[in-house]
């Protein structure tokens, strides 16, 4: 299911949830309409009025919370994806001044991992999965520097950097792995969508006439529809259309490529 919402092009998500949310709000002001007449219920409109101030509060908290949870988490992601781009780009650039065989084996190395990000783990995480395609690749990476004796005090300053570089590369590829399955907790999206519905719900029991009830409740459902479609598209960093992409590793994969290949 969720697989299905997030293969579904964002437009058309968003004109189904709109769709589906202003659907609802105009139906149920149609029933309530033929349940209880507009004149008993324009004289609770006072304490209707009140009520839908206190839960609309409280819902839009909650909302608030949750979408700008949302974006923070999909920043992050983003961040991850730059950082392990950056550290891939470090590592390829100070590994020119390793012997020539060396410098080669590790920039070979570097590029085979990166084609793996690229061509394997991120079509799992689009899945919502937690890849580990690449991690041979990285351990690759590792062997051969750690293999590297440096033969002068240039050489060890060099090696310390290559070696931070590593530990950066592995420490942003574990943490964007563990984002790949990352999501608000179900709990949460429950209260979510019962806080919808009662907040909508409470503005069926307003007395107005029925057409201009509908347009308000119409307005009221769409308004928090657009903002619950923002939350579900920024959920799953990876996920989707709108998912986080791999463009900063493809950029630091060409840049590598235009390097020179000599090494001391």
């Amino acid at each position: 299911m969720i697989q299905l919402i997030y293969d579904t092009p964002p437009s058309i998500l968003c004109i189904v949830l709109i769709v589906i949310s202003v659907a609802l709000a105009v139906g149920g002001v149609e029933i309530v309409s033929k349940v209880e007449p507009v004149d008993t219920r324009h004289t609770y409109n006072d304490i209707v009025g009140f009520v839908i101030a206190v839960v609309g509060v409280v819902y839009a908290v909650l909302l608030a919370s949750v979408a700008i949870s949302a974006w923070e988490n999909y920043d992050r992601a983003d961040f991850l994806v730059e950082r392990e781009a950056a550290a891939i780009g470090d590592i390829a650039r100070l590994a020119q001044g390793l012997p020539a065989p060396t410098a080669t084996k590790v920039r070979q190395l570097v590029l085979v991992y990166a084609d793996t990000v690229m061509q394997k783990e991120w079509p799992t995480m689009r899945t919502g999965q937690r890849p580990a395609e690449a991690l041979p690749d990285l351990d690759n990476v590792q062997t051969v520097l750690l293999g590297n004796e440096p033969q002068s005090p240039q050489e060890l300053v060099l090696h310390d950097h290559l070696l931070t570089s590593l530990t950066d590369l592995f420490d942003a590829r574990r943490d964007r792995v563990a984002m790949a399955d990352y999501g608000i907790n179900a709990i949460v999206w429950i209260v979510v969508l019962v806080g919808n519905f009662l907040l909508v719900g409470v503005c069926f029991m307003f007395g107005l006439e029925k057409r201009r009830h509908q347009i308000l409740c119409g307005f009221m459902a769409m308004s928090t529809a657009l903002v619950v479609f923002m939350i579900v598209e920024m959920d799953r960093p990876f996920l989707g259309a709108m998912g986080v992409s791999v463009n900063a590793i493809e950029h630091v994969v060409e840049t590598i490529s235009r390097i020179p290949s000599n090494g001391k």
